[in-house]
């Protein structure tokens, strides 16, 4: 099994051989983890026992067959299908009978920092909010370049070479883009239901506005909701809360400004609209389990 964490973002996938399959309670952080279905018969996410996600999951059957349940809906997951599985979904899998695959999971922070920013990270919330099954075939020009960025993943978190971290999480990006542009036709006559329609306009606005508007009441309001309704309707679609998705952009966004544009803790607190920097260290801290000079160094 090939799992990593990091602390930093996409672009700065963890080098450490540390194994973490579940987030620290608390932490706000990303992860990245991908193996083969063949030769982990007994993996977690093989059990029966249905699991409320947090993260996206991928399940791509190369040979053999096998059952994808989430939601009240199955899916029989034949050669060459890739399912989507999404955060706030329960699911449960049958993979025994899977002869050669791959799963993958990420954090949906990997799409809000990754290099191609909104545009990927938009048709994969479309996905989330269509609360449906999302499969797609994968085959010819796109199973050859799926297959061969896969192999240059596993290759890369196998070895200690030079520039590892680099490579890998460029390859990563690249995966995602890859897998996106499949995403996008699989999803693009999806119609969501009123409770998604609601939480997208939320996330919407949130993501425009977070630097300026840090309570639900404000959304709440403007959505003519109350803030328990929204609430209840962003953590039934995403599996957080809104609260939760507000303090995600806002660690987020001081991570980007830490990665792209090199800029220092006080000139992110201000940024990110914060009163003094003791105020936003401590937040940081509290949602990421770590302080900001730590983070920095590991960035390093």
């Amino acid at each position: 099994m090939y799992s990593h964490t990091a602390n930093a973002s996409l672009p700065n996938i963890s080098s450490t051989a540390t194994i973490v399959d579940t987030a620290p309670p608390g932490h706000l952080h990303q992860h990245f983890e991908i193996r083969k279905l063949e030769t982990a018969a007994d993996a977690a996410y093989k059990l029966v026992e249905k699991q409320l996600l947090q993260h996206f999951e991928l399940v791509w059957c190369l040979e053999g067959e096998g059952m994808v349940y989430a939601d009240g809906k199955t899916g029989h997951l034949n050669a060459q299908q890739l399912y989507v599985l999404v955060p706030g979904q329960q699911r449960h899998y049958q993979l025994q009978l899977v002869e050669k695959g791959y799963y993958i999971r990420f954090s949906p922070d990997f799409l809000y920092l990754a290099n191609s920013g909104a545009d990927m990270e938009s048709i994969w919330r479309k996905a989330q909010f269509s609360r449906c099954l999302v499969n797609m075939q994968v085959k010819g020009e796109m199973l050859r370049l799926l297959e061969m960025v896969i192999a240059s993943i596993r290759k890369e978190l196998q070895h200690d070479l030079q520039l590892r971290t680099e490579i890998t999480s460029g390859l990563v990006n690249l995966m995602l883009i890859y897998i996106t542009r499949q995403l996008h036709e699989a999803v693009a006559e999806v119609v969501v239901t009123r409770e998604a329609a609601l939480v997208q306009q939320f996330l919407a606005m949130a993501r425009e506005h977070f630097l300026t508007r840090k309570k639900v009441a404000d959304y709440a309001a403007e959505l003519n909701v109350t803030p328990n309704y929204l609430n209840t309707a962003v953590k039934n679609i995403t599996g957080l809360t809104a609260s939760y998705q507000i303090q995600l952009l806002i660690i987020n966004e001081a991570k980007r400004q830490l990665i792209y544009a090199n800029r220092s803790m006080k000139e992110i607190s201000y940024y990110l609209g914060f009163d003094n920097v003791a105020h936003f260290s401590k937040y940081f801290k509290s949602k990421t389990g770590v302080n900001f000079t730590c983070f920095k160094k590991e960035l390093a």
